[in-house]
């Protein structure tokens, strides 16, 4: 695969004298968190330039640049799939099959793992047809096992084609793969997704009673759609089943209950179940942080807002960039500017890139 046309000369020196300045002997006074930080941004930025030329489809341009990557040896699977990504997306699938041809040039070992790490990728990316393309041109090279049929059943539910994902799901049994548990979680949020409770809730029930038994991820899934739809009661009846079922909550099932009280205006419920999840030792997780920031940011409570962004980072949860938007728009709203710039610069110390 032939670049043809190369990126710009003034971003090829500076990027990667940089990284050779972070990489090399001319570290000197970083220290090793700095060190670790400052290639993490680096690469950071590449990956983002790798995603903007794949978007524009400039496509010559963005293979040079991996080439380039792959000569300072700093390839990874982010930048395999952006490029795949890319050209799965511009229906250009002879060259996203050519993508896996330049993995092995770079040493990267191309088998079912790979592949399906890769058509996830695009499924994830609600490229659910581009994905099942890929693997047709795909499947007389490798042996296809359940996960692949579950990856691609995944992209499918994704953009809500269940005509697709029936297919597969048939097809996976055909074949002799048995859908597990976590096929049969992809197919419950696929028809949830679809609004088809009805159905969604009928295959629940055929999971209690033929198997496999439901997870705290199905409990989770159905619960959060109830909280959606604003039905916290059966929200909690489902909850509670799940802990007879000897299901043990997580910080997930809490924070889909916490969102749904929260957005009805029922503190005290919320502020109960942040008691409970304490008590039974379940502590808040980022998600659970994120979606208190929220909930405080729209009901215009900006100081309570700042209370759990600071209890989260004193818990050592490392804020991600949806965390530093929440607070910069919440300061920015009540006209706190030099508290939202001084977000905006703990958020690139901290080496998190805004999007």
């Amino acid at each position: 695969m032939s670049a043809g046309s190369t990126y710009p000369t003034i971003w090829s020196s500076r990027c990667w004298n940089g990284f050779a300045m972070l990489g090399g002997r001319r570290i000197g006074s970083f220290s090793g968190r700095g060190k670790k930080q400052g290639i993490r941004m680096i690469l950071g930025l590449i990956i983002r330039l790798m995603a903007i030329l794949g978007k524009t489809r400039q496509f010559e341009t963005m293979v040079a640049l991996l080439e380039e990557m792959g000569e300072k040896g700093v390839l990874t699977m982010d930048t395999f799939s952006i490029a795949i990504k890319a050209f799965a997306a511009a229906k250009e699938r002879k060259k996203a099959v050519g993508i896996f041809e330049l993995m092995k040039r770079y040493n990267f070992k191309v088998g079912v793992d790979m592949i399906n790490c890769l058509l996830d990728t695009l499924g994830r990316a609600k490229l659910g047809k581009e994905a099942q393309a890929l693997f047709e041109k795909l499947k007389d090279r490798f042996s296809p096992n359940l996960q692949t049929h579950t990856v691609l059943l995944n992209g499918w539910c994704r953009v809500k084609n269940l005509m697709e994902a029936g297919r597969v799901w048939n097809e996976m049994i055909d074949e002799g793969f048995k859908p597990d548990i976590v096929a049969h979680n992809i197919m419950l949020e696929g028809l949830l997704r679809a609004k088809k409770r009805s159905d969604g809730i009928k295959l629940f029930e055929v999971m209690k009673a033929k198997g496999p038994s439901p997870n705290i991820r199905s409990y989770t899934i159905l619960i959060r759609d109830l909280c959606k739809q604003m039905q916290m009661k059966e929200a909690v009846d489902y909850f509670d089943e799940m802990l007879d079922s000897g299901c043990k909550p997580d910080a997930a099932v809490y924070t889909c209950l916490i969102t749904g009280f929260g957005n009805q205006k029922k503190m005290d419920e919320v502020y109960g179940l942040l008691k409970e999840m304490k008590e039974n030792g379940y502590p808040p997780d980022g998600h659970t942080y994120n979606a208190l920031i929220k909930l405080m940011i729209n009901r215009k409570m900006p100081d309570d807002a700042v209370r759990i962004y600071e209890k989260m980072v004193q818990s050592g949860i490392q804020p991600t960039v949806h965390t530093y938007n929440m607070m910069i728009k919440s300061y920015f709203q009540t006209r706190n500017y030099e508290m939202g710039c001084a977000v905006w610069d703990e958020m690139g110390q901290e080496g998190v890139l805004p999007r």
